[in-house]
């Protein structure tokens, strides 16, 4: 038959124990065996010098920036005066990194393709998405991805923010609509004025899709109907109402 120390002894032997999983990113506490309770402290988490990785805390959270085997070191001082130094090793599992980018603004009717960017056995999705490392959207919002690690179920995630250009306005306060002669190709529509992020690129059509030209002002129109397509300094485009030549 075996034989064990008693838990009080094992406490004692090791300097210092810690609960949580050990993934990468995940908060570890560290519990202290020292007695007395010291003056003073140090925790060195041996992560690369990664910021918080040193710690002068009795008992201490951290969250190790760097998967690996980590020789956590503690020097101790004590109200005598003694001092004491001890270690041990922790071994940190990966956790996916999932990298969807900075926030971002996006055209109205446009659609994005967001990306995890990482290594993961499983994905999901804050649509409701799952078992891909991509998806399509064209809503505004706040969208994260989880990636997870199947052998450790270490997770990692992050977010990101799609929002909406502000459209381009096409104020109608100047607008002149010339009539065209009887049978001829005089018409015109001027006066309009786009209110947006610059350059603008001017597009106008009749309704068969055939091009009237380039300006914002449109001259020398056959009776018809005509619209405007704006593409602004953002790339998105804005349409105008139909306006009649008679």
């Amino acid at each position: 038959a075996g034989w064990t120390l008693p838990n009080i002894l094992i406490d004692y032997l090791l300097r210092f124990e810690w609960t949580g999983e050990t993934c990468q990113g995940y908060p570890i506490h560290f519990k202290p065996n020292f007695i007395p309770t010291p003056d003073s402290i140090i925790w060195n988490f041996d992560d690369q010098l990664a910021a918080g990785s040193l710690s002068n805390e009795l008992s201490p959270t951290y969250a190790f920036q760097h998967p690996g085997v980590h020789e956590v070191k503690v020097d101790v001082w004590y109200p005598s005066g003694r001092y004491e130094h001890t270690s041990r090793e922790i071994e940190i599992n990966p956790s996916p990194q999932p990298d969807l980018g900075p926030d971002t603004l996006i055209c109205r009717d446009a659609s994005i393709t967001l990306s995890a960017s990482c290594e993961a056995d499983f994905y999901s999705w804050s649509t409701g998405q799952f078992g891909v490392s991509s998806i399509t959207v064209s809503d505004s919002g706040t969208y994260w991805v989880r990636g997870r690690f199947s052998d450790s179920g270490c997770e990692g995630y992050d977010t990101i923010y799609i929002g909406f250009h502000q459209p381009t306005i096409i104020d109608e306060t100047n607008l002149q609509i010339t009539p065209t002669t009887c049978n001829g190709a005089s018409g015109s529509i001027t006066g309009l004025t786009a209110l947006g992020p610059t350059p603008y690129a001017f597009q106008w059509f009749d309704l068969s899709g055939n091009n009237y030209g380039t300006n914002i002002d449109a001259t020398g129109l056959p009776a018809g109907q005509y619209q405007l397509t704006i593409t602004d300094g953002n790339g998105c485009e804005t349409v105008s109402d139909v306006y009649t030549i008679e």
